[in-house]
């Protein structure tokens, strides 16, 4: 089993285990007319394997990509998981010191984070409301599933839960439960990773 590490910017690819993942995600879903993605790898490439099996065209947006963790990226979780919890829940406000040591990007702070995830979830929800017969998929990561149900069910406490979408789990949201939140493959820097190599 992987060592669970901070990925945020950093563009890691999915382990073979999580592209195995990946591949059985079509067989769950409905067939999508869209599908939503960052521009990172572990999140293209879930899309692109979820796109094979379900159609859909597939729409890069940047601002849909994980917080940005600054010096903690590449770290060990259980090293620094208690610092990024103290800057989600009691300093919202501040960026997280420093650049990614993989990426360059600075980091950023939570509240810089869920604004630009949700301003875009928002407007995929009113998309999917105004059309109910369309099914919508936006491929994200864990950090982002659980504020996106922190912010719509008004439930704080999913923003530090160890718990959350599992790499490749899928959760339908929405009035017409037809945007469909994605979690990518497992990658490398995943504790659920089960590739032996790695």
């Amino acid at each position: 089993m992987a060592l669970d590490r901070i990925r945020g910017s950093t563009d890691i690819p999915l382990s073979p285990y999580g592209e195995m993942q990946v591949h059985e995600l079509g067989d769950k879903l409905p067939k999508l007319t869209r599908i939503y993605t960052s521009h990172l790898q572990r999140t293209l490439t879930t899309a692109k394997a979820v796109q094979a099996k379900t159609g859909g065209m597939v729409h890069i947006v940047p601002d849909l990509r994980d917080m940005q963790y600054g010096i903690f990226e590449g770290k060990p979780s259980a090293e620094v998981i208690h610092h990024i919890h103290n800057y989600v829940t009691r300093d919202p406000d501040t960026p997280i010191p420093g650049a990614s040591l993989y990426s360059g990007e600075p980091g950023e702070s939570f509240n810089t984070y869920k604004k630009r995830l949700m301003n875009n979830i928002n407007n995929l929800l009113s998309y999917a409301d105004k059309h109910p017969k369309e099914n919508i998929g936006v491929i994200l990561n864990r950090r982002s599933v659980n504020t996106i149900e922190s912010v719509l069910n008004d439930d704080p406490s999913k923003l530090t839960t160890a718990d959350g979408a599992k790499p490749g789990e899928i959760r339908a949201i929405g009035k017409n439960k037809n945007l469909w939140l994605i979690r990518h493959g497992a990658t490398p820097w995943n504790e659920e990773d089960k590739t032996d190599s790695v």
